[in-house]
């Protein structure tokens, strides 16, 4: 047989189509087909398994006994929004295998492995309908094991095509393979829209389906790529001598020889390759701006624009029908241009990359300026736009990546996806956060992400991306676009504070805060009995800390548990209904307040408020958003809180809400005038400390966050900083004074509002006419 073969003549070209290697990359397509079918189903899924708070069901029942349950509709889960995050990631957990499968992927024999990720997307679609009614836990194991199916079929097929194709040929094969995960996502959304829809729901159950669909199709993917695929030409039965040939003498050209041959693998080659971290870096920005694309945009078509499910599926699948026609044609085309000699390489790489990252970067931005229903055709075909741009990245740099070292492809795709992954765990969950009412605003803030991260590769890829063989190391890159990126992702990104008459009106009736109201002898914090207090002895503003309880119930307690002789309550994970009964206080009103008692009260005595938030939930952001804006209450209150991501998801949910940061400069390293943490933890804090002092003096960070005032510890607060603040439009407030001088000076000298605990101590029996001073000379300015 060995003879035979030596004999055949081998022709100078072998034509791809039709050939034995085409049917091959067709294989390999479908399964990316059934990949994006089992992974993309989440997607559209989650918008019908989820349950809407205001959704109200009704079925008459046949037996006294039986649950009420929405008409032909299958059953929904309570998931909050870190839930829902952790299942669109889970695929992502499963996807950090890549690393170790790339490894292993030019060694293994790739049909089988690639068999072992169709059993595990079979399996975890097959099982998560059953599982998603008994566990949390149990649904994102399932789609952990759907992400190392991924984990096995990305680097196994990139090691193949290495084997199968010639180089000049890459590049086609890659956008025919890869874009299987378009057609999949293609299909799966519609269908999965027209399952979740009244009519799907009658006929096949609804969402449960599109799992149990997803399975099947990867069941039938399997048997046809077990009968008809080899590990490479030599296995395959069906290939002719020629074209065996063919590919073999191409690929020894390029020095790649057999595998068993290979040396050890060389990772400190690999690892300090300037190229192969550049094209990492910018393959994680173009996988980072398509988590919109693939998993969040049904979710943005019934948020912002409110599609039903059925049209919803049908107009999130023209995306990605997109995507794969601009991939297979921008593939085709680089595989032309440098076949024919017109473009090396390298510079093929470049200019698709530098197009796909340019125009999606600048397609994100400007969709949420299409964010209402009457303008919902032009989202939708400036996200078409956006997807045609990012099919160019695949003779861009997911070409480079296989261009770079042929000989170990698996091992640095595995390396690239790894990556991306991670990256894609924290978009995912970033998002989640970010999206707390599903509102424009903050779609817009994740747009304006996904843009700017997009648009980097245009620098830093263009610069110094390769698909050429190197052992630059990366560093000095990094250390000299580091800068300028830095400063692009402040610029893009920054908040602006509230601009609206709202916020002269508070601060001119701000001038003596009352902290948790006045404290005296039975009078306890954060109680009517103290606000009153603190009124009577001249303060104007009640400051008062605000927390939710299990059940949704909102308070004003200071502590996040309540210590009892038989048991601790914590506020978050104890009902109101037993937390009410408690006599917190003791005495005979020793309950604690709510928090509509405390917000009439104030509004009935005509005193601003303060509301800070020691904890935060996107449902509690909700509650006080809404009562604000039912009450008109935008220049009467003002919300503060500890942390800067609380105060961005504030800002990004309402921009005429007045935000305050509370710091101080010792915040991490010391609690309760004791050192934090071990003599080996201690550096942590410190550290921690001095970067929360330079960017808050320097003001970086409240410019970034767009707050309106900062809340300043009267150790931390000077004249310099005060009217640098004052300078960039950022109101300062003073706490914890405690001594006449510092009043003063602070109160009457500077003219700054001021936040104190005990105001008989502090300002004396002159209370009222002081007051009355600081009111009539801070109006007078």
């Amino acid at each position: 047989m060995d003879a035979q073969k030596e004999c055949v003549f081998v022709s100078e070209k072998s034509k791809i189509f039709p050939s034995t290697r085409l049917f091959f990359s067709f294989l390999l397509c479908l399964c990316f087909v059934a990949l994006a079918i089992g992974t993309s189903n989440i997607s559209q899924s989650m918008v019908c398994m989820v349950k809407k708070p205001d959704t109200n069901f009704s079925c008459p029942l046949a037996e006294p006994e039986v649950e009420a349950v929405p008409c032909n509709h299958p059953k929904q889960f309570a998931w909050s929004s870190i839930q829902q995050g952790l299942i669109y990631s889970g695929q992502n957990f499963g996807s950090l295998f890549m690393f170790l499968t790339g490894w292993q992927a030019d060694r293994l024999n790739g049909k089988w492995t690639i068999v072992a990720a169709m059993v595990f997307i079979i399996i975890s679609n097959a099982l998560l309908p059953v599982s998603a009614g008994v566990s949390f836990a149990l649904v994102f194991f399932l789609r952990f094991l759907s992400g190392l199916g991924d984990a096995l079929l990305s680097p196994a097929s990139s090691s193949m095509i290495t084997r199968w194709f010639p180089p000049k040929e890459r590049p086609s094969a890659l956008g025919i393979v890869t874009g299987g995960r378009q057609i999949g996502t293609l299909i799966i959304l519609p269908v999965g829209g027209w399952l979740c829809g009244n009519d799907g729901s009658k006929f096949l159950g609804g969402w449960p389906a599109i799992f149990y669909l997803s399975s099947v199709v990867a069941a039938a993917v399997l048997v046809i790529w077990m009968v008809f695929s080899a590990d490479k030409p030599s296995k395959h039965l069906c290939i002719s001598h020629n074209e065996e040939a063919y590919i073999t003498r191409k690929i020894e050209e390029e020095n790649i020889g057999k595998r068993k041959q290979r040396k050890s693998t060389p990772w400190r080659a690999i690892l300090t390759s300037k190229q192969v971290w550049v094209a990492v870096a910018a393959l994680v920005c173009h996988e980072f701006p398509l988590v919109i694309m693939l998993q969040f945009l049904p979710k943005f078509f019934s948020d912002v624009l409110g599609l039903s499910n059925t049209v919803n599926g049908l107009v999130s699948a023209l995306p990605m029908g997109i995507l794969f026609l601009s991939k297979c044609l921008s593939s085709s085309l680089a595989s032309y241009l440098t076949a024919n000699g017109h473009l090396r390489k390298t510079q093929s790489c470049k200019i698709f990359n530098f197009i796909a990252s340019l125009g999606l970067g600048i397609c994100i931005a400007i969709t949420p300026l299409m964010g209402t229903l009457q303008q919902s055709v032009w989202a939708i075909l400036i996200l078409c736009m956006a997807n045609a741009f990012a099919g160019l990245h695949t003779p861009g740099v997911q070409t480079a990546l296989v261009q770079l070292a042929p000989a170990f492809s698996g091992i640095i795709t595995g390396i690239a996806f790894t990556v991306a992954a991670c990256f894609s765990i924290f978009n995912k969950l970033l998002i989640s956060q970010i999206l707390v009412t599903g509102s424009k605003h903050e779609w817009t803030i994740v747009f304006e992400i996904s843009a700017f991260v997009a648009i980097l590769p245009t620098i830093f890829f263009t610069v110094w991306g390769s698909a050429e063989r190197t052992a630059l190391r990366i560093v000095l890159a990094l250390i000299l676009s580091l800068p300028i990126l830095i400063s692009i992702g402040f610029c893009v990104l920054r908040r602006s504070p509230v601009t609206e008459a709202t916020k002269p009106i508070f601060f001119n009736n701000t001038n003596i805060v009352s902290e948790r109201g006045e404290a005296h002898g039975m009078v306890h914090e954060n109680t009517i009995a103290a606000f009153r207090q603190a009124k009577q002895n001249g303060a104007d503003t009640i400051k008062m800390d605000v927390r939710m309880t299990k059940d949704g119930m909102i308070i004003v307690l200071r502590p996040d548990s309540i210590v009892t002789d038989n048991a601790t309550y914590s506020i978050s994970g104890t009902h109101w209904i037993q937390i009410s009964q408690l006599n917190v206080y003791g005495g005979n009103n020793g309950t604690i307040l709510s928090f509509d008692e405390a917000v009439s009260w104030c509004e009935a005595n005509k005193m601003n408020m303060i509301w800070h938030l020691p904890d935060f939930s996107g449902d509690l952001l909700t509650y006080l958003r809404n009562k604000i804006m039912q009450d008109s209450l935008y220049s009467k209150v003002a919300v503060t809180t500890y942390h800067s991501l609380v105060a961005l998801k504030m800002r990004c949910t309402d921009t005429q809400l007045l935000i305050g940061l509370v710091w101080k400069s010792n915040e991490f390293s010391i609690q309760n005038g004791t050192a934090t943490g071990t003599m080996y933890t201690a550096w942590f804090y410190s550290m921690m400390d001095s970067f929360t002092y330079w960017g808050v003096r320097s003001l970086l960070v409240p410019s970034f966050l767009g707050v309106d005032f900062l809340v300043t510890s009267v150790e931390d607060a000077d004249r310099a900083l005060i009217l640098e603040a004052a300078t960039a439009g950022i109101k300062t407030i003073i706490y914890d004074m405690v001594t006449v001088q510092e009043r003063n000076y602070f109160a009457r000298q500077m003219q700054l509002p001021m936040i104190v605990d005990d105001l008989v101590e502090l300002l004396g029996t002159s209370s009222s006419a002081s007051v009355s001073s600081n009111n009539s000379s801070q109006k007078s300015n």
